[in-house]
Order: structure tokens, then C-alpha cells, then sequence
């Protein structure tokens, strides 16, 4: 079953199967335009200071709600598993891995698979 389409698109970078404009109008990937996925990806580099900061707004009080329950945030259990903290990795490098952006990635790598090598 299709996951439900997210509310902005801000709430979308945490899924990999809608994309919400500006009007907060949500599109399937699957049936975006090659050029609409390439914008949405241009814009999204464009703005990922701003997209990686929401993230870490929410996250941070996600953690401490999480924290005041007596769980362990998802942010200590990634870090003492190796993870980088948030602050040794780049915007863009972040949003690289966001399920979102792997998704539009995906979707245009499935239309347009890279020809086989030339063996000589």
C-alpha cells in the first residue's frame, strides 16, 4: 500500500515516493517529468542550509521529548554507532541521504539506466 503523501515539503524529505510543491500540492515521483524530478533536486541543493535546518529543529525536540520519556534519542544511538555527528557532514551530503533524495535519484536512474560497458 502506497505510503499517505506528506503534508509539505519539508515532511517529504523523510519519504521516498512524493514530492509536495510550493502550493503544498503533492506529486508522485513515479509520475513527475525527468525535468520536474531534475528541478525538484536542483531546488532542494539550493536550499539544503535551510531544508538541514528544519530537520535539526525538529529533531532536536523530537530528541528531548524522547529524552524526557527515558528512550535514548536516535541521535546518541547513530553516534555511538559511528555515525558522524550532524555538524562533520555538509548540507548537501546530508540531504544526499535523505530518503527523498535518493528517491528522485532512483526515479531518474530507473528511466535512464547507464548503457552497459564497451568490452574490448
Amino acid at each position: 500500500m502506497d505510503e499517505p503523501a506528506p503534508t509539505s515539503s519539508f515532511a517529504a524529505l523523510g519519504q521516498g515516493t512524493w514530492w509536495v510543491d510550493v502550493e503544498d500540492r503533492p506529486h508522485r515521483l513515479a509520475e513527475m517529468s525527468d525535468e520536474y524530478l531534475s528541478n525538484v533536486i536542483g531546488h532542494l541543493l539550493v536550499h539544503a542550509d535551510t531544508y538541514r535546518t528544519w530537520w535539526q529543529v525538529g529533531a532536536t525536540h523530537d530528541d528531548t521529548a524522547t529524552i524526557a520519556e527515558g528512550r535514548w534519542a536516535a541521535e546518541l544511538v547513530a553516534r555511538s554507532a559511528g555515525a558522524p555527528a550532524p555538524w562533520e557532514i555538509t548540507s548537501a551530503a546530508w540531504l544526499e541521504a535523505t530518503p527523498l533524495v535518493r528517491a528522485l535519484r532512483g526515479e531518474l536512474r530507473r528511466r535512464h539506466p547507464e548503457p552497459p560497458p564497451v568490452l574490448d
